[in-house]
């Protein structure tokens, strides 16, 4: 089984993903993998690779 670790995002955006993801009927952490997987690349700087993490999510949870 995988492990699991936790990810530190400000409120204000866990509750705008959380709201998302029921009205959506998706499970938070798969969008949060699903972002990761489609939108970074393994061989980036460690904090261009945060950086666009983070993008990722703010700019998912507001698109839709």
């Amino acid at each position: 089984m995988d492990s699991w670790t936790d990810v530190k995002i400000r409120r204000q955006y866990r509750d705008i993903l959380k709201e998302h993801c029921k009205e959506n009927g998706m499970k938070m952490y798969k969008v949060v993998e699903n972002l990761i997987e489609k939108n970074c690349k393994p061989k980036r700087n460690k904090s261009k690779f945060l950086k666009q993490i983070f993008m990722s999510i703010y700019i998912y949870i507001y698109i839709y």
